[in-house]
C-alpha cells in the first residue's frame, strides 16, 4: 500500500485517468439514452432550421409581391384566394389567377381565369402546362381595380404571389397565345419621333430624357399618330416629362379613340370616371358620331371595331 492507496489502486478511477476526453465523450455516446438525446437534438436542430428557412422564402415571396403591386407592370401574374374576394363560391373553388392586361394611371386593369381552381399547386400547373397560351384561359371581362386595392389584397393574404414574367415566360412556359408581328410602314407620320421618345424612356442615365421623349410625343401626336397620343396621355397621368394633368389625359386619349383605337377608349372611361366634369356616355356618343362601332350595356360597353 502507497500512501493509503493499494499498489493496484482504483480500477474505475485508473480507467478514467488513463482514458483521453475523446474517449470519455464516446462511453457516454454509446449509452443508448445519450443516442436517444443526441438524435433528438440534432432532429429539432433540422426542424428549426427547415421552419426559419421556409418563413423566409415566405417572407421573400410576399416583399416581392408587396413591390409588384405598388410599381405593377403589364403581364403581370396574381394568384388569388378567391376565398377572401369572390361570392358564392361552389366547392373546391378556392384560387384563382389574374393577369394585368393594362395600366392608366394608378388604375391596373386585369382579366381572371375562367376556371377556379381547388389546391394552389394546380394554379401554378396551369401555367406550367401552357394553358396561358390559350386564348379561351382569360376571361373577356376586363377588371379595373385601384394600386391601394391591390396592395391592400396582398397584405391580406388575398393575393398570396405575384409573379413577373420574363421575356413572356413564367414556369418554364409562355403566357400568352402566339400573336403575328406587326409591321408598320417606316414612312408613317409621328412614326419615326415615337420611337425615338420610346428609346429615351428607357434611358436610365440622361436626366432630361423624359423631357427629350415629351417633346416628342408631342411632335409625334400632333401628326395623328395613336399610340403616341396614348403614350403622350399616359405621361401626363404620371407627371413623366411633365406636370400631372387629367385634363390633358383625357384630351389625347379622346384623340387616339377617334381613331378607332380600343386602348384608347378603355383608357378614356377609366380617366373620365375620376374627374367630375368629365361625362362617359357623351364621349360614347362622340365615338358614335364618329363611326366607331361600341355598345353600352349596364354602365358597361363593348368595343367592335371594323
Amino acid at each position: 500500500m502507497v500512501n493509503g492507496r493499494s499498489k493496484g489502486g482504483n480500477k474505475f478511477t485508473d480507467n478514467l485517468e488513463s482514458k483521453q476526453p475523446a474517449n470519455i465523450f464516446l462511453t457516454f455516446v454509446g449509452k443508448p439514452l445519450f443516442k436517444i438525446f443526441f438524435i433528438l437534438a440534432a432532429f429539432l436542430v433540422l426542424v428549426f432550421s427547415w421552419l426559419y428557412n421556409a418563413q423566409e422564402k415566405l417572407q421573400t415571396v410576399h416583399d416581392n409581391s408587396l413591390l409588384y403591386a405598388h410599381h405593377p407592370e403589364i403581364d403581370d401574374i396574381y394568384f388569388l384566394d378567391y376565398r377572401l374576394i369572390g361570392e358564392n363560391l361552389r366547392s373546391k373553388q378556392n384560387f384563382r389567377v389574374a393577369k394585368v392586361i393594362d395600366i392608366t394611371g394608378d388604375v391596373v386593369t386585369m382579366r381572371y381565369s375562367e376556371l377556379l381552381f381547388e389546391f394552389q399547386n394546380a394554379a401554378v400547373n396551369s401555367i406550367r402546362y401552357g394553358q396561358l397560351r390559350y386564348d379561351d384561359y382569360f376571361q373577356k371581362a376586363r377588371l379595373n381595380f385601384n394600386k391601394n386595392t391591390l396592395v391592400q389584397w396582398v397584405n391580406s393574404g388575398a393575393v398570396y404571389l405575384i409573379e413577373r414574367p420574363e421575356s413572356g415566360r413564367l414556369y418554364g412556359n409562355f403566357i400568352s397565345p402566339e400573336k403575328s408581328i406587326e409591321r408598320m410602314d417606316p414612312n408613317t407620320r409621328g412614326l419615326r419621333e415615337f420611337e425615338s421618345a420610346q428609346a429615351y424612356l428607357d434611358l436610365e442615365y440622361d436626366e432630361l430624357a423624359e423631357n427629350k421623349a415629351f417633346i416628342l410625343l408631342e411632335k409625334s401626336a400632333n401628326l395623328d399618330f395613336d399610340r403616341a397620343q396614348i403614350l403622350l396621355a399616359e405621361l401626363y397621368l404620371s407627371g413623366i416629362g411633365t406636370d400631372k394633368d387629367k385634363t390633358q389625359a383625357l384630351y389625347w386619349f379622346n384623340k387616339a379613340a377617334l381613331q378607332s383605337n380600343e386602348a384608347a377608349i378603355h383608357k378614356y372611361a377609366i380617366v373620365c370616371e375620376q374627374v367630375d366634369s368629365c361625362n362617359v356616355y357623351d364621349f360614347y356618343q362622340q365615338l358614335f358620331d364618329y363611326g366607331v362601332n361600341i355598345q353600352v350595356r349596364n354602365g358597361r360597353y363593348n368595343v367592335k371595331l371594323d
